[in-house]
C-alpha cells in the first residue's frame, strides 16, 4: 500500500508530496553531479532567480541541504575543496605596492572616494589582497556580493567593505523585525549582510570607522 508524502515547507517554499518524490528521483538520476551542479540545474528548472536575473544557486543549495538534514532526500557526498589560507602574521606580506601611513583628522582626508571594483581591475586585485592578508577571516566571497574600496582625496586606500546576500534565518534580526515567514521571504531581497569590514592597518584616522558605517545605508541603496 502506497503512503503519500505530506507537503513540506522549507525556506518559505512549499513542496507537495509528488514534487518531493520527483526531486528525490531527479537527484538519483544524476549520481555524478556535485551539490553545486545540482543547485544550479535546479535553479534553471524552477526559474529560481533574483531580481537581477541571476541564478540563486547558493539559496538552492541551502534549500537542498536543509531537506537532507530533515531526512527527506539524500545528496551526493561533499567533495574535497582546497581550504582558504589563513591571514599571514605579517599583515603587509603579499602586498607589493606602497603602504604609506595615513594619519590625522577625518576632515584632512575628505572627500572620500567609494569605488566599486570591477572584476579583474587593479582595484579588485587590491581589495582581494587586502582582505586575504589583513582581515582575520581572510577572503571568502559566496553568492551575490558588492565590494567597496574607500580612498581619501589623494587616492590613498583606506578601507574595504564587502556586502553579500543575507542569511535565510537569523534569530536576532528576525525577532527585531518581527516578520513572519511570508514577510521574510518578500523582504530578504531588500536586506544585505556586511560580511567584511576592514580599516587598513596603516590607517590611523580618528572617527573614520564610524563615519564610513554612517554612510553605508545611503551608499548601498544608491548603488
Amino acid at each position: 500500500m502506497r503512503t503519500e508524502q505530506a507537503e513540506v515547507v522549507c525556506q518559505g517554499r512549499r513542496l507537495s508530496g509528488d514534487q518531493l518524490c520527483w526531486l528525490r528521483q531527479w537527484i538519483a538520476d544524476h549520481p555524478l553531479w556535485s551539490r553545486k551542479r545540482l543547485s544550479r540545474e535546479l535553479c534553471q528548472l524552477w526559474a529560481w532567480r533574483n531580481g537581477r536575473g541571476q541564478l540563486k544557486d547558493f539559496a538552492a543549495r541551502s534549500f537542498l541541504e536543509k531537506l537532507e538534514c530533515r531526512s527527506l532526500l539524500v545528496l551526493p557526498d561533499l567533495r574535497a575543496q582546497k581550504s582558504h589560507p589563513r591571514p599571514k602574521p605579517d599583515q603587509t606580506a603579499g602586498i607589493d605596492w606602497p603602504t604609506i601611513p595615513v594619519a590625522g583628522r577625518l576632515t584632512d582626508i575628505q572627500p572620500l572616494q567609494w569605488i566599486l571594483p570591477t572584476p579583474g581591475s587593479e582595484e579588485a586585485k587590491r581589495f582581494d589582497r587586502y582582505l586575504a592578508h589583513c582581515h582575520y577571516l581572510g577572503l571568502r566571497v559566496v553568492g551575490e556580493n558588492m565590494k567597496y574600496l574607500v580612498r581619501d582625496r589623494q587616492g590613498r586606500d583606506l578601507a574595504c567593505l564587502l556586502f553579500g546576500a543575507p542569511a535565510w534565518q537569523a534569530a536576532a534580526r528576525d525577532q527585531f523585525l518581527g516578520w513572519d515567514h511570508s514577510q521574510r521571504s518578500a523582504g530578504l531581497p531588500y536586506v544585505t549582510n556586511n560580511s567584511r569590514y576592514l580599516i587598513l592597518p596603516w590607517v590611523k584616522v580618528s572617527g573614520l570607522a564610524a563615519y564610513l558605517l554612517s554612510q553605508v545605508p545611503g551608499r548601498v541603496s544608491q548603488d
